[in-house]
């Protein structure tokens, strides 16, 4: 006999972690409020205040004390959710309970972890591996949010194509600038310092760009200076013309944006990338490296590089900001408009739909 509610919990742990946090804020409220016959259980972290989110006191919740990405959290989850008939786990990230006995829906973001041989954190790469080695033989289905990271899970961990459905990020509209192009001196970097986002090779190309005195460079992020080689560190310390700004409210940031001449995505690695799309909506040209899923989000609207080749970062930089033949208005237009293509409507209402099939009474 079909119950009139399903329990459905959702793994929000992760709602101020960088880019997966802009996700779960961007749709969990959607989600929440207009999922039909659902009720919902939701794995909370006890650091983190969820009511400047929503209204946390509405929902039924389960602290977990245990680390991300650790052994504990697998026993420490399962031993929480006994209690309850769990009829979908839904995490928006791909960690989940694998002695859980309930539907699986993981939303995947990247593969970095795995992927990526500047990642240095051998346990993180292991948990993944095997994670995504069982999503394999399990009730587990993906979302993943860009047609590359799809194509990354199929030819990693040989998981069928039918298990995975691509829904894209969306973009809020606070980054929306009416200004024309600004053709002021800074050169925009926004994002964290992991290996795979490549700001030693910004850093570098930068001291080396045509007239570099009429030019400042603001790296906008929470950085960790040991992940940098010495020569980087001490180029950002020292250099007058450099700038790092750690914690910045999203008014202040989207000044920044609006008052640049160029933003710079150098990553070897992502699976879709927020701050270009802030950027491009913001009205400011972006200059991104040829990599497979900037490609695939940006088109032809963006700006690029060799990936990884300091010699093409540099030409480029030089091309953009000094080529008076670019038609700067009409690139922008294109950058807008492409843009606008990625809202938080459609993905939250795609998700709502497949977390609502899977509460239904014909899945098997």
């Amino acid at each position: 006999m079909s119950r009139k509610y399903k329990n459905c919990v959702i793994d929000l742990r992760m709602i101020e972690h960088s880019g997966i946090g802009v996700y779960i804020q961007s749709i969990c409220n959607e989600i929440l409020q207009n999922l039909k016959n659902a009720k919902f259980i939701l794995l909370v972290d006890k650091k983190i205040n969820y009511n400047k989110y929503f209204n946390l006191d509405a929902y039924q919740s389960v602290v977990i004390y245990s680390p991300i990405y650790s052994i504990s959290e697998q026993i420490e989850i399962v031993y929480k959710l006994r209690v309850y008939q769990i009829d979908l786990y839904w995490s928006p990230h791909y960690v989940f309970p694998i002695f859980l006995n309930s539907k699986i829906l993981l939303t995947v973001h990247d593969i970095c972890h795995y992927i990526d041989s500047s990642f240095r954190g051998i346990l993180k790469k292991l948990y993944s591996f095997i994670l995504f080695n069982i999503i394999k033989f399990r009730l587990i289905d993906l979302i993943a949010v860009s047609l590359f990271t799809k194509t990354e899970i199929i030819k990693n961990f040989n998981i069928s194509s039918n298990k995975i459905k691509v829904i894209y990020n969306g973009i809020d509209n606070i980054w929306m600038n009416t200004k024309n192009y600004n053709s002021n001196n800074i050169i925009l970097y926004v994002g964290n310092n992991k290996r795979h986002k490549n700001i030693e090779l910004l850093v570098d190309a930068y001291t080396k760009i045509e007239a570099r005195e009429n030019y400042l460079l603001y790296l906008i992020g929470s950085f960790d200076f040991n992940l940098f080689n010495k020569k980087t560190t001490d180029i950002i310390k020292e250099d007058k013309s450099i700038k790092h700004i750690s914690f910045i409210s999203r008014n202040k940031l989207a000044e920044y944006y609006d008052n640049s001449r160029l933003f710079i995505f150098p990553s070897r690695y992502e699976g879709f990338g927020f701050p270009p799309l802030e950027a491009a909506l913001s009205g400011c040209p972006i200059l991104l490296s040829d990599i497979d899923v900037m490609k695939e989000i940006h088109g032809h609207s963006a700006f690029y590089f060799k990936s990884n080749n300091i010699d093409s970062l540099v030409e480029e930089i030089n091309n953009v900001l000094n080529d008076s033949s670019l038609d700067m208005e009409k690139k922008l237009h294109d950058l807008e408009n492409n843009a606008k293509k990625y809202n938080w409507n459609k993905c939250s209402s795609e998700t709502i739909e497949i977390i609502q099939n899977h509460l239904s009474d014909d899945i098997h």
